[in-house]
């Protein structure tokens, strides 16, 4: 399997020449030096050892997936305790929705190079092919609630809310791997509450509403907030994706510049033992030419 290019301005170790567009795998065509620039050769690499392209494609995703997240929690909290109309809360709704169909697809990008490939990112991943075209559900119940004169509006509302929950679920299993590659064992563990448990969380729901009026208070909010902290399962695992992004991408800045740091220590260290070199040469050049 061939190595992937390099994206970036990199200069050789030994000579200092530009290996952009080189591959991993071949040689500096000016000293024929290996080439490595710090790119991970491993599939099991953290994020923070891949190209720079990879992280700073993952943490837009990140980036616009929290801000729907937390646009989402902040809508719902005011339209239930503020002044904000049902016609304003559904228009705002139909822009997250579309907001995040968007992220998705920020979220589940392909890659070419091997620790991609291995966290299910490569350009063959169907898993994160279902989990952005399901996403499209929640853009259609959004849509849906603008037309409630439809035959059967609240039904079709309905089926693209659960084709969302679909997506949400594929989704989870997806940034499961991409929590595993960032090494964020917390975002990791609150998909997999959420995938396990969504289900349930689901049936829990659709035995509760029946009885409502018989249930004890008690086993009602015990119910309730078991499955909320199930469904928010997802949006916490989401915000602390966002932070561990940030961090693997100050992680490859400092990686980045330690190795710059190596490298001019090493040509400074190569110039002085040249002049060295050339400087004993001429004293035995001298000294030879002295009668």
């Amino acid at each position: 399997m061939r190595r992937p290019l390099i994206a970036e301005d990199r200069a050789c170790d030994g000579c200092g020449y530009n290996l952009r567009g080189l591959r991993l795998d071949g040689r500096c065509p000016e000293c024929g030096r290996r080439i490595h620039v710090g790119t991970p050769l491993s599939i099991d690499d953290p994020m923070s050892l891949a190209p720079r392209a990879v992280i700073r494609a993952f943490r837009r995703g990140t980036w616009l997936a929290s801000g729907c997240v937390v646009g989402w929690l902040l809508l719902e909290a005011f339209f239930y305790f503020g002044p904000i109309r049902e016609g304003v809360h559904r228009v705002a709704l139909l822009v997250l929705a579309a907001g995040w169909c968007l992220a998705t697809w920020l979220l589940t990008p392909s890659f070419s190079i091997e620790p991609a490939r291995f966290h299910g990112f490569g350009g063959r991943g169907h898993l994160r092919i279902v989990a952005r075209v399901l996403q499209g559900g929640w853009l259609l119940a959004a849509v849906t609630s603008f037309l409630p004169w439809l035959p059967g509006a609240a039904w079709v509302a309905l089926a693209g809310a659960l084709v969302g929950l679909a997506g949400l679920m594929a989704l989870s299993v997806v940034l499961m791997r991409l929590a595993d590659w960032v090494r964020d064992d917390t975002a990791r563990r609150n998909f997999n509450w959420f995938l396990w448990g969504v289900v349930p969380g689901a049936i829990a729901f659709g035995y509760l509403v029946p009885i409502l009026g018989r249930m004890p208070l008690l086993g009602l909010a015990l119910l309730a907030g078991g499955i909320l902290w199930v469904l928010f399962q997802f949006p916490v695992g989401v915000l602390s994706l966002g932070r561990s992004m940030e961090y693997t991408m100050r992680h490859a800045r400092d990686l980045e510049a330690r190795g710059l740091r190596q490298r001019e220590r090493r040509k400074r260290f190569r110039s002085e033992v040249t002049a060295k070199i050339r400087a004993m040469d001429e004293a035995n050049r001298s000294g030879e030419d002295t009668p």
